[in-house]
């Protein structure tokens, strides 16, 4: 039969690695409401305490930084939540190694715009994000569950760094030519 290799943004480490289960026990006060970072913008609402939605997938080059924002939904009053944002950069399952939690929000109460840094000494193709919003406190990437708040994940497909090319020069002149 013939070989075939098919290459599909998302799949890879993201969705064949067993990864720790993370969830809030208890979302119906406050929820990760909306994730938006680069192609990815989810407004998802209350998906009681975890969702997966790894079916959700943007492109993030090494050596590159982007935006992500990160909303908390209330059914009432704020509260006070603590982002916590990894990637699984050497796609090994976890989110353990140094490099791997990009952001961390401390106590919020209102949407945030934090910065993740992509490295450029990683694994190049798919896989996971995770995004914990908890109740008060740091979230650990597999905890399961914490009282209040929600957990996400993602997928993201690692590109090389690209080179800037070089320009064509434009408006070039010679001038005062002598023999």
């Amino acid at each position: 039969g013939m070989n075939m290799t098919f290459s599909t943004t998302g799949c890879g480490a993201c969705v064949d690695n067993n990864y720790c289960d993370a969830a809030g026990d208890d979302a119906s006060l406050e929820w990760l409401e909306s994730v938006t970072v680069g192609t990815i913008g989810n407004t998802s609402g209350n998906d009681g305490g975890y969702a997966d939605f790894t079916s959700f997938s943007t492109d993030l080059e090494m050596g590159q930084v982007y935006d992500i924002t990160l909303t908390p939904g209330y059914l009432g009053q704020p509260y006070s939540e603590q982002f916590i944002v990894w990637i699984d950069f050497n796609q090994d399952g976890d989110f353990d190694d140094a490099d791997e939690q990009l952001y961390d929000s401390g106590l919020v109460d209102a949407q945030v715009v934090g910065e993740i840094s992509i490295p450029t000494d990683i694994l190049e193709g798919g896989t996971r994000m995770r995004i914990s919003m908890k109740y008060n406190g740091a979230p650990t990437s597999c905890e399961n569950p914490f009282d209040y708040g929600e957990v996400e994940d993602y997928c993201v497909n690692i590109l090389p760094a690209t080179t800037a090319p070089c320009n064509t020069p434009t408006d070039v002149s010679a001038s005062n030519i002598t023999e």
